[in-house]
């Protein structure tokens, strides 16, 4: 049986993409929050607490400048100990830790 949660705002302009990690204990955002323009964020979220999930770890994704710079993928380990953001100009963004759901 499924429950579904209430809705949650993870960004206020844009969300480009979402992954799992953890065995689904963990979802990454990838997106863009109005007021920080041209600034991307990943954000992690605990997504099995009760209610709606719960945001871990808020990252900003420092973009080249220009205005055809966009994030375009993201790609997150089962373990979360890597985090890579692909952006529209061939430029490969890496995070690495133990668990980045805690950094």
């Amino acid at each position: 049986q499924h429950v579904l949660s209430e809705p949650v705002q993870a960004f206020d302009r844009e969300l480009v993409e979402l992954r799992g990690a953890q065995e689904g204990a963990r979802l990454v955002a990838l997106g863009f929050e109005a007021v920080a323009s041209g600034s991307a964020k990943f954000k992690v979220f605990d997504a099995h607490c009760d209610g709606e999930p719960l945001l871990l770890v808020a990252q900003r994704v420092a973009l080249a400048r220009g205005p055809d710079v966009d994030p375009t993928r993201i790609a997150v380990s089962s373990a979360l100990s890597t985090v890579a953001i692909g952006l529209s100009t061939g430029i490969l963004h890496l995070w690495r830790g133990r668990d980045l759901s805690r950094e």
